[in-house]
């Protein structure tokens, strides 16, 4: 009988140590969890924040002059984001993409490059930046922009995307 009593407090004692043990690892998983959200949330922040260190230039209801135009085509086309100008100095628009850049194409690439830009582009010309988010297509944005159907305040998201530049014709 002393044997049977000491075998269900072997058994009792076994139940409790793993029941302590599952609480511990479900414990650790859910500590585990709430770092990674935390890492993630700070690493979004962290993101945002350089986001808008870097394309706040663009950001803005001043008109800028076509040297920066040009520089954010040679700064940011090639980081995957599209370059939109809606006026090249002669009428036509122009858009710069990651695929454009990357392309196989003789004709793409001259037009990547900052010589054909700088003859393409009238320099003495002023552009309104808009900056565009999340993978929303720049030139049928350029079109709401123009129509009165979008405004600035409703340009935002999770990533920057694009970049739109309409020309500023009271400049």
């Amino acid at each position: 009988m002393n044997d049977e009593v000491l075998d269900a407090v072997k058994i009792g004692i076994e139940y409790i140590l793993l029941t302590v043990f599952v609480f511990f690892a479900i414990k650790a998983m859910q500590l585990r969890d709430n770092y990674a959200i935390e890492m993630n949330t700070r690493q979004e922040l962290e993101q945002a924040a350089e986001d808008k260190m870097t394309y706040s230039l663009y950001n803005t209801e001043t008109s800028l002059p076509a040297d920066e135009v040009l520089a954010a085509i040679r700064n940011f086309s090639d980081e995957g984001i599209s370059i939109y100008v809606d006026d090249m100095g002669n009428g036509s628009d122009m858009l710069w993409s990651h695929a454009m850049i990357q392309s196989v194409n003789k004709k793409d690439k001259e037009k990547c490059s900052q010589k054909w830009i700088a003859n393409h582009l009238t320099m003495t010309n002023y552009y309104k930046p808009y900056i565009v988010y999340d993978n929303v297509d720049p030139k049928e944005y350029a079109q709401k922009i123009k129509t009165g159907n979008v405004n600035r305040k409703m340009l935002k998201g999770e990533f920057v995307s694009g970049i739109i530049f309409l020309i500023d014709k009271t400049s």
